[in-house]
């Protein structure tokens, strides 16, 4: 039991099957909503455009459509989300 409980914790934290595993994407999507929401404001002010620009597509790619859901309704994230979600389009 605690052998697969610490096989389990390990394969989530390494993220994979990201997509194909609703804890893991759960896990992705809640790191993806705390940067957003916390850490993007700072972060976007000293990282230049282009390498910002690369980083806030990768985040918005690596989220679900749940994750995406809430991190637009969330007042802190909503700035850094649309942001991402522009430039993940772009």
């Amino acid at each position: 039991m605690v052998t697969t409980n610490i096989a389990r914790v390990g394969a989530l934290v390494r993220k994979e099957r990201l997509k194909r595993d609703p804890e893991a994407q759960t896990l992705e999507d809640i790191a993806c909503i705390v940067f957003l929401e916390f850490y993007a404001e700072a972060f976007m002010q000293k990282t230049d455009d282009d390498k910002l620009a690369g980083i806030l597509a990768k985040t918005w790619g690596k989220m679900s459509s749940l994750g995406h859901e809430h991190a637009e309704t969330s007042r802190a994230a909503a700035a850094p989300a649309g942001a991402a979600r522009t430039r993940a389009r772009a």
